[in-house]
Parts: structure tokens; sequence; C-alpha cells
């Protein structure tokens, strides 16, 4: 009898596991729900197999275990990898059918196609063979930033500085095969602008202290916890000593004497990507990957020289409204002599913190949602500050996110704060998209962090659009601000056309900014900001695009919003939309804008 029962018992389990795939196919919900379960397992399982592949950018997230690792991203081998890496994803995607998904997997499906597509695009070009350059977002810039305890790496207890006294290895790694495919580029003629590494020298040597304990990779053991104590608190200090001494210092030492002696002879006279072989399929992928679009460099030259002139109409249309008779120069002028300008560096800080408060209360008019993380307000480092934009880094886990003033110009004369660059950079620019993207737990975590350049740009100028619905151009002299940075947008967009496709020198760029923007009579530091901004596009090709194109693209959804749906337009939805799921490619983004429209109406 029970030996029956117990065939019985089988015979039903059996017969229950036949039933499940039936049941499963016979229910739709139950179907989508499981397909998109193992979509989003595909994605979680991409993530985790990256971050030994990219430790530095687990170490961003939070992934504490590869505090230690560091991956020689520019080595033949490395590359290999990331290519394998990228079509297992695409390979593993087609297990999918696109058609099956819902809309919120159909937007992952596609932003992750897309990504693994651009990956395996930038892998044709040999970008590893110009790994250094002046732009101060390079490893020779930022790596010092990791090793100084302000950036994401962590330094809480023995294992953390045990974990970046590896890191270090990795990196001297890293410097000297820069410096060996820097060789293989002199020998294809594939090299960077004599200008670019001429502002990159100040930088190693920056590096390259004589007192140990002044390098920045030493600062940890200055502010080492109190908790690490005794023998540990010994051991640690002269352990980063000899790492500095030994490894560090040497490294950038290597660097900076091969680009003084060997590389800066054989650096090409031309400033854009005409002077290098095969430069125009190049800059065609710049294009591709900076704007998301596509967009041709004529078109491109076109609608810069557009916007250039109707702001130019603009600015003039506001002179003439204020009463002022005389040049739009001299006008530019006359308020920025009026303005109220710090000479301190904490000064200029506390005025942006000032304006934080002036802000925060109106966002709730234009947003449903705001984020929870917070930003701090640093001046930019001396030894980056020649050539590194105003900029903003993200959050970590254990770490606010960071808005970077670039205060060169106090070194000249007293300066003042723009409204137009704080919106850009904090809110409700940069920090409110990327917080909320990144603290939105219904994404896969790929597209928490995704970057997409023109994307997160043209939202950050858009997002100085924003301070009209909030009355924040009331004054004059922001407002011109305001329209003027717009202007030098639109003008660096004729100038990354005309360095890499017609030729154009590093001077000729200069001057075209010099005659047709209004900022040599409106911002103290202007031949030093355009200057370096000229050759940030000689190294950073396409990256220039992004903001105008972004921005205009932006309005240009927003419009189309506002035409289609009438009175049922609400912009804090419009936003809250545009936000939601992140940062996407453009063509992905105005499809979901679209379905959007379609539903609201």
């Amino acid at each position: 009898m029970l030996r029956a029962m117990k065939r019985i018992g089988i015979l039903v389990a059996g017969l229950v596991a036949l039933a499940a795939p039936l049941a499963l196919a016979q229910d739709p919900d139950v179907e989508a729900q499981e397909i998109s379960r193992r979509l989003n397992r595909l994605f979680l399982d991409h993530a985790v197999a990256s971050r030994p592949l990219f430790p530095l950018f687990a170490t961003m997230n939070g992934w504490r275990e590869y505090d230690g690792q560091f991956a020689n991203d520019i080595s033949d081998e490395h590359r290999e990898a990331q290519r394998q890496f990228c079509r297992r994803g695409l390979e593993n995607l087609k297990a999918f059918d696109r058609n099956r998904l819902d809309e919120h997997d159909q937007l992952s499906y596609d932003v992750f196609q897309y990504n693994q597509l651009r990956c395996l695009d930038r892998l044709e070009f040999d970008l590893h063979l110009l790994p250094i350059d002046q732009g101060g977002f390079n490893l020779i810039s930022t790596f010092p930033i990791w090793g100084s305890g302000k950036g994401p790496q962590p330094f809480r207890n023995t294992v953390d500085y045990e974990n970046f006294l590896k890191r270090i290895t990795g990196f001297v790694g890293w410097m000297d095969t820069a410096i060996a495919n820097m060789r293989r580029g002199i020998a294809r003629g594939f090299v960077q602008p004599r200008e670019v590494m001429e502002k990159t020298l100040p930088q190693l040597t920056a590096m390259i202290a004589d007192d140990l304990r002044q390098s920045p990779f030493y600062e940890p053991i200055v502010n080492m916890s109190a908790e690490i104590e005794g023998e540990d608190r010994k051991r640690l200090a002269a352990a980063y000593e000899d790492a500095i001494r030994t490894q560090i210092v040497p490294a950038y030492r290597r660097v900076r004497d091969f680009v003084r002696d060997e590389y800066l002879p054989k650096c090409r006279a031309t400033a854009g990507l005409t002077g290098l072989p095969g430069g125009d399929r190049l800059y065609a992928h710049y294009i591709r990957a900076q704007t998301t679009s596509s967009l041709t460099p004529q078109e491109i030259i076109d609608l810069g020289q557009r916007e250039v002139a109707r702001l130019r109409e603009k600015m003039e249309a506001l002179k003439k409204a204020s009463g002022f008779d005389g040049d739009l120069r001299d006008w530019a002028a006359k308020l920025r002599n009026e303005r109220v300008r710090y000479a301190k560096v904490e000064d200029v800080i506390q005025a942006y913190h000032l304006l934080h408060e002036r802000v925060y209360p109106q966002l709730g008019k234009l947003f449903g949602s705001l984020p929870r993380a917070q930003y701090e307000i640093r001046e930019v480092e001396e030894y980056r500050e020649q050539s590194a934009p105003n900029q903003y880094w993200r959050a970590t886990r254990g770490r606010p996110a960071v808005f970077y003033l670039n205060l060169r110009a106090l070194k000249k004369e007293p300066m003042g704060v723009s409204v137009s660059l704080f919106l850009h950079e904090t809110l409700p620019g940069h920090h409110l998209q990327m917080a909320l993207a990144q603290e939105n737990r219904a994404l896969p975590g790929f597209r928490r962090v995704g970057h997409w350049h023109a994307y997160v740009e043209g939202w950050a100028v858009y997002g100085e659009d924003l301070g009209f619905d909030m009355g924040l151009y009331h004054d004059p002299y922001q407002h011109l601000n305001k329209l003027a940075g717009d202007q030098v947008h639109a003008a660096r967009m004729v100038t990354d056309v005309g360095l890499h496709v017609k030729g154009w020198s590093r001077e000729q760029a200069i001057q075209y900014m010099r005659d047709n923007t209004v900022g040599p009579y409106l911002w103290a530091d202007f031949e030093g900001g355009v200057a370096s901004s000229v050759e940030r596009q000689m190294s950073w090709p396409g990256y220039a695009l992004g903001y105008k194109i972004g921005q205009l693209k932006i309005l240009e959804l927003r419009e189309r919003a506002q035409a289609k749906l009438g009175q049922k337009f609400d912009l804090r939805a419009f936003h809250d939309e545009l936000l939601k799921d992140g940062a996407m490619p453009f063509d992905i983004l105005e499809g979901k804008m679209d379905r959007w429209i379609a539903r609201v109406r």
C-alpha cells in the first residue's frame, strides 16, 4: 500500500511538472513575466561579468570586492576581452524576441543592444594608441584623485589601504603600456597634436613630488582614521611612502620624459583629425558616439552657424530692451563690471551654495520627483585647472556627488557666479538627472549609470533654459550670460567641424570664437577658457557637439508635446517622463516620448 502511494505521488509530481510549462504557455501574463525575468537576468549577469573587466567602474558603483583590482584597458589583451564581452552580449540578446516584450523591457533591450554595438564600433579604431591627453578626465589626471581619498576609492580601514596599494601596481603597468602604445602610434603616424601634449607635460610633472608627503597619493595617510592604530598605522605610512617613491613618481617621470623627449618631436602639427590616417572615418565615428544622430559634418556646421546668428539677434534684442544704445560688446563689458565679484575661493563657493538655496525650493514646480542624493562643491585641483572644465562627478556609494569649479580666473581678478553654470552642473542639470537615474531601482543597473553624451549634456544645457521658468534670469547680466553660453555651444559646433574636417588650425578655431561670441567682453578668463576649450576639441573630437545638439533635440520634443497635447500638456509630467528611464540614444528617446504623447492624448 505504501509502495503504491509512493508511485501515485511520483505520478502526480510528474504530471504537475509537465503541466507547469503547459500552464505557462497558456497564461500570457505568466509567460511575459518569465520572459522579462530572464531578460533582466541577462542584464544582471552581463553587469556582474563586467566588474572584473572594468574594476574602477565597479568601485564607483560600490562593489567592494573589486577595490584592489586594476584592468589595463589599453592593452591588446584587454581590448580583445572587451570585444568578446560585447559580442557575447549581442549574441545572448538574440534569444529574445523583442516584439514579445513590454514597453519597459523593449527600452532596455534597445539601449543594451545600442550599447554593445557602440562598444564594437569603438574597438574598430586604435584609440588605445592615443591614451594620454590634457583634458583633465584622463587617467593620468583622475587617478591621483582616486588616490587622494577624494574620489570613489574608499579609505576606511587597513583592507582599503592595502587594496589601493595593489591598484597602484596596476596603474604603473598601465603607464608603461601607454608609452609602448604611443611608440606604436609614432610608427604609424597616429599621434596627438603638439599643443595637446605640451599642455599635458605640467600635469605629469606635478605628480613627480620631491617631498613624498606633498603627493596627493599621501593624503590618505595624512587623513587616516583614528581607528587604524599602532603598528598598522606605521606599516601603512611606510608602505605608501615606498609606493610613491618607487612606483608612482618613477612612472610619472618615465611618461613625462618620454613625452618631452621622444613623443613631442613626432607630434603632428595639425590640430584636427584631418592630420591622421583615416581621420574622416574616425570623425564619423565620433559624431555617432557623441550625438547619437546621423548628422553629417556639413549639417552640423550649418546648424551651428544658424544658432550663432540667432543667438546674436536675441542678445541684440535684450540689449535694446535695456535701453543701452551702444555696441553689444560694450554693453557686455558694462554689465560685467557692474556685478558683484569675489576675490576668495571660499567666497565663490559660498555664493554657489546660496544659489542652491534659491533654486531648490522652486524645483517642485517643474518636477514630480527629486533625487535624495546630495552634492558638494569643490575647486578643480591646481595641477589640472589649466585644461579641465567645470564638471560634475556623480555620487558613488558612501560619497556625495561633486560639482567641480574651475577657479583659475581668480588668479587674474575677482569673479562672480554664473546662474546658468550652476543650473547646468547641479539642479536641474547633471545632478538631478544622474541622481534620479541612479536611485531608480526599477531600471536595470546598466540604465541607472548610462552616460549617453548628447542626452546628458543636452539635458544639462536644457536645465539652464529652465532658469527662465524659475525666474532666475531677471538680471540682464545673468540673462546675457546664459545666451552667451548657448552661443559658445553653437560656435563649438562650427569649430569642431572646422578642426576635424576643414583642416582649421588651433588659432583659426580660437579666432572664430573671438569674432563670433561676446565671451571676450563678458568673461575675465575668456582667452584661457577658449584656448583650453579648443584644445579639448582637438583631443576629444565630437565631444562639444552633444551640448547644443542635445539641447535642441529636447526643446524639439517639448515643443512637439505642447503642440500635440495642447491644454493637456503638463511640463512636470513631460520632465518626469523624459527623465524616468535614464539616459539613452536620441532615436530611442524620441520613440519613447512619441508613445507617451499618444497615451496622454
